[in-house]
């Protein structure tokens, strides 16, 4: 038992090359000045040499005044930590240089400390891990290393000859790196449920690509080993959604993201319209009907019809632009009527269209342009109907009409559109009763001085005789005939009068100064009608023995056509 007024002291020391020999280093002093050091005196029982202390406050606490015991001279190999190269996501093989010229008499290992980023509380120790003689060492793991696992070396030189050895401090951690590499590029249209991207990842790992449409539902799909990735069954694309998509690292030991890319931001373009355009001419026939006009004549009434119509959900066709060109040549027009009529049916008269004058083309045109939201096409099968009439002018005959007609406007978020042209062009006939073809010459060749009254045939007709009824009410038309100027000879004075005659069924009418009919006919068509003649039809010379014909001497007459649409 100590006795009132006994001190004792303690004298402590150590030798700090002894414990680097046993594997030990003494860190350089944490608060960069001194160590702490603390003692306690506690009782060790009775007997001789027994220490008994029964006086409180047994503890003390005191300080070594240096902030590093290091080795000095001390004749030790200095062991330092390895440099581990560069780790890569699922990569197993691991190698790296003790940075360090090693003693002869000792052996040096490499031992690996791997921390995993899954959460696995032990890490993975790989010992003994040897070491060349130019400092290199390498070791195969038995699993990958992941993105996010952390590992640190400590070196260990064993002495060839006792128990010694010396360890170095661990090395700083190490982290495993990857790289994601964003999306480079990706393709989605208006009215489409699917989305395509590329992503090239130059690392080895599972990826996947991560897609969310306007900052809500997030979509999964898997990165394809070429760099490809397809989104399908999405939602139908408006046009107009913001679209964001990115590539994430998946762990292969518990498929969860381990890393990510950037963001690709993109907004979704707006559907192109498609428009179809239909353009519908139509002639009021006989009967005061619209009928479809292959062809017209002058003088015609005429209805042209342009209808529009947005044929692609979703898509919109906004800001819509008409022009409708009037060919030249048609008259007398009315205006213009424009009519709105939705998916539904419902027909809803629209105001606007402006006669317009292009003084480039001397031309009319019909225009239009919408203004209004509410006249703007955001469902399909709506349409736009323009239509006017007008007359096809007299002078208009062999030349066609060309309806020419241009659209254009903008998508659903205000983009321009491609302009789009027609052109429909209609063959324009001669509305008259007319003449197509008559001949001009009639020739009687080798007629002998008639002995008795003789009926001879024309040896040549230069041109057929060719009629056609252009008119849209037809009514019986009549041929007639008459003498102009009686035979006569072509040398002397001497004439011969009704030398002609016009047959018709095998019975000889004669001709004379008067007007007399020789066919007749009703058309149903425009088409043309050659009269033709035989033994049984046509004009034939008809003479006798007359004092004024002579042999070897030529004649001529003149005979007239006359074609009347007035009954007789």
């Amino acid at each position: 038992m100590l006795l009132l007024g006994t001190k004792w002291s303690v004298s402590l020391s150590f030798d700090v090359g002894a414990m680097y020999k046993r594997g030990i280093s003494i860190p350089t002093a944490a608060n960069g000045t001194t160590y702490p050091i603390r003692g306690t005196f506690t009782d060790v029982g009775s007997g001789l040499g027994a220490i008994s202390i029964i006086i409180g406050n047994n503890t003390r606490t005191g300080t070594i005044n240096k902030n590093q015991l290091g080795l000095g001279t001390y004749p030790v190999p200095r062991v330092t930590p390895a440099m581990v190269n560069s780790l890569s996501h699922l990569q197993t093989n691991v190698t790296g240089n003790i940075q360090q010229v090693q003693d002869s008499g000792y052996t040096y290992t490499v031992q690996l400390t791997i921390n995993h980023t899954d959460g696995t509380t032990t890490p993975i120790i790989v010992n003994n891990i040897p070491v060349d003689s130019s400092g290199n060492f390498n070791v195969t793991l038995t699993s990958a290393v992941e993105y996010g696992d952390t590992l640190f070396s400590i070196v260990t030189a064993k002495s060839k000859s006792n128990t010694d050895y010396i360890q170095s401090v661990a090395s700083g951690l190490q982290s495993v790196r990857w790289t994601v590499n964003p999306v480079s590029a990706i393709s989605v249209l208006g009215g489409e449920t699917q989305l395509s991207g590329n992503s090239v990842q130059t690392d080895r790992g599972v990826y996947q690509a991560k897609l969310q449409i306007n900052n809500g539902t997030t979509y999964t799909t898997t990165l394809n080993d070429n760099g490809t990735f397809l989104f399908s069954g999405l939602p139908v694309f408006q046009g107009g959604e913001s679209v964001r998509v990115w590539i994430q690292g998946i762990s292969t030991r518990t498929g969860s993201p381990l890393l990510v890319s950037t963001d690709f931001i993109r907004t979704v373009s707006y559907p192109i319209p498609q428009i179809s355009i239909t353009q519908t001419v139509e002639r009021k026939n006989a009967q005061g009907n619209w009928e479809i006009a292959p062809s017209v004549v002058t003088g015609q009434a005429v209805r042209y019809t342009l209808k529009t119509t947005l044929i692609n959900q979703p898509a919109a066709w906004t800001n819509q632009q008409l022009k409708s060109s009037i060919p030249k040549g048609v008259t007398q027009l009315s205006a213009a009527s424009l009519t709105k009529t939705s998916a539904a049916g419902l027909s809803v008269p629209i105001i606007g269209v402006q006669l317009l004058t292009d003084t480039n083309l001397n031309t009319q045109y019909w225009y239009y342009q919408n203004t209004l939201a509410a006249n703007n096409f955001v469902e399909a099968n709506t349409s736009f109907t323009l239509q006017y009439t007008g007359v096809v002018a007299d002078d208009m005959a062999d030349q066609p009409l060309a309806f020419i007609d241009t659209i254009n406007g903008n998508d659903g978020g205000g983009a321009a559109i491609s302009t789009q042209n027609r052109t429909t062009t209609l063959p324009v006939k001669s509305g008259l009763l007319r003449f197509v073809q008559s001949p001009t010459q009639i020739s009687f060749t080798k007629i002998p001085v008639p002995s008795k009254s003789t009926t001879y045939s024309p040896t040549n007709v230069n041109s057929p005789l060719v009629i056609a009824d252009g008119r849209v009410t037809k009514s019986q038309w009549h041929l007639l005939l008459r003498e102009s100027q009686a035979m006569h000879s072509t040398t002397t004075n001497k004439t011969v009068n009704q030398a002609f005659t016009y047959r018709k069924n095998g019975v000889d009418y004669p001709i004379t100064a008067l007007a007399s009919q020789v066919y007749a006919y009703t058309a149903t068509d425009e088409n043309n009608v050659e009269i033709t003649w035989n033994q049984q039809n046509g004009l034939f010379l008809k003479i006798g023995p007359d004092t004024n014909i002579n042999v070897n001497e030529s004649y001529t007459a003149e005979l007239q056509w006359i074609l009347s649409d007035t009954p007789l």
